[in-house]
């Protein structure tokens, strides 16, 4: 009865440690697109610069900062996401020695 309950607990762990897993990387994919997303955005921006318009300077600007903002919040929720997936594992790790 033990070894079953403990073999009903192990399995019960790899189901959750595929979530965190198969969650880790989903946030890690979808931040991966968002960044490169933000690069096509700064590159297009760039490649219609034009050096002598101050407005057009100032529109760039405007939009890296922007877009360091993004990058800010972007890592922010990435850095929160793996802590929770780092707590989540550290759960599971007792339940796997235990």
């Amino acid at each position: 009865v033990a070894l079953a309950a403990r073999d009903r607990d192990l399995a019960e762990a790899d189901a959750e440690l595929a979530g965190v897993v198969s969650g880790a990387y989903a946030a890690v994919t979808d931040a991966v697109r968002r960044i490169e997303a933000i690069q096509s955005e700064i590159d297009a921006a760039v490649a219609r610069y034009d050096a002598d318009t101050p407005a057009q300077g100032r529109e760039v600007a405007r939009l890296l900062l922007d877009k360091n903002r993004e990058l800010i919040d972007l890592v922010s929720a990435v850095k929160a996401d793996a802590q929770a997936k780092a707590a989540a594992l550290q759960g599971l790790l007792h339940r796997y020695q235990g």
